[in-house]
């Protein structure tokens, strides 16, 4: 089977980190598969992929050359990632699509309509959790079938983990927050949590990471309000980091923990990455985070808003090592049960050979006609 992902822009972000977790799980244990990568712009996430699969991932942006290349690479399937541009470059009826949603916000989501109207309907929609499948269903409907093909750790980011060196600058308690300076993922929540927490204790430090490619106005807004709530001593704000793993490690190794505050989450990446990396989380108690922490038991989540609540769990987590170990010990072996790479792979394979025996016998009945 010959599979081709497109998505619009290769970044160092987290569908780009999906996508070679996908390849690596594939080239190790489903020689029958090939997946190739085709993104229409490098923002400097190609390095990605540049220890082990460079040939297989592609920069085109031309559409007429788009579409020449996945005509001619016959693929069985070509899997759009939020990415509907593709259905428009490619009008061969022959073209088997997957569409794959991951984006959280909603705006992002208004070609949905579109795609699920149009002439070249993808024959399958993926998405990454329970939870969103509903969401994406409430949206569009049923007509076209919808499946959960969740995002999952790769042996590979744990072996990272593990062979990294972190040597903490303080012997305080690091508090981590990851993620875009913006609205959804609620930064300015997070900076009130550390307010009350900083009044009430002095051995903690704020780590926020992300924002490199926040507005000039929104970093300015970000600033003001550490400013205003007294946070910049105890702040520190890394825009861009990799390998992320040190962060997480970072935090765990001094007994703090990782909080997401966020309004919404197709999947919950960050938060995922951090129980791997054994370091507690405290999580808004959005659905998705639900999910994943299974209501509680693999991670401490507080009322969306209630900043008394958030403080209070990351005290818990901070002062009271046997729950502390609990949660991690709980949220480790959860992971690797209920996201195994290989199964996940090996289910999600199952289902493309399932979908691609219904578009045979639909085509043989319909040559029959």
């Amino acid at each position: 089977m010959k599979l081709l992902f497109v998505y619009k822009f290769c970044t160092m972000g987290g569908v780009e980190v999906i996508l070679k977790n996908r390849l690596e799980v594939i080239a190790e244990n489903h020689s029958d598969i090939s997946a190739d990568i085709l993104f229409f712009n490098d923002y400097g996430g190609k390095k990605l992929f540049s220890d082990k699969f460079e040939k297989n991932v592609y920069i085109i942006k031309d559409p007429l050359r788009i579409r020449q290349f996945v005509i001619e690479g016959k693929y069985d399937f070509v899997i759009s990632i939020d990415t509907p541009e593709i259905f428009e470059y490619i009008t061969d009826n022959s073209v088997k699509f997957i569409l794959e949603v991951h984006t959280n916000y909603k705006e992002n989501r208004n070609y949905l309509s579109s795609i699920v109207s149009g002439k070249q309907k993808p024959i399958a929609i993926t998405v990454p959790s329970n939870y969103f499948k509903d969401i994406i269903s409430q949206e569009i409907g049923n007509e076209i079938p919808i499946y959960v093909f969740p995002n999952f750790i790769n042996n590979s980011f744990i072996e990272l983990y593990n062979s990294i060196d972190v040597i903490n600058e303080s012997d305080k308690k690091y508090i981590g927050w990851i993620g875009r300076l913006d609205s959804l993922k609620n930064w300015s929540e997070f900076i009130d949590i550390g307010q009350k927490l900083a009044k009430e204790r002095d051995d903690v430090i704020f780590l926020i990471v992300g924002g490199m490619t926040a507005d000039e106005s929104i970093k300015n807004s970000f600033f003001k309000a550490l400013n205003k709530k007294s946070l910049l001593p105890s702040t520190k704000w890394i825009p861009f980091y990799s390998p992320i793993q040190a962060i997480y490690k970072t935090i765990a190794q001094s007994n703090g923990c990782y909080v997401s505050t966020s309004r919404g989450e197709s999947f919950g990446m960050t938060v995922v990455e951090s129980m791997a990396c054994r370091c507690p989380v405290v999580c808004s108690n959005i659905d998705a985070f639900k999910e994943i922490t299974d209501s509680g038991k693999s991670g401490l989540l507080y009322d969306l808003g209630d900043i008394d609540s958030a403080v209070s769990q990351i005290n818990l987590l901070l002062d009271n090592q046997r729950v502390r170990e609990d949660i991690i010990n709980n949220s480790y072996q959860s992971l690797f049960e209920r996201y195994d790479p290989s199964k996940i792979i090996f289910d999600w394979i199952s289902l493309l050979h399932n979908l691609l025996d219904k578009c045979s016998i639909s085509s043989n009945v319909q040559d029959i006609q």
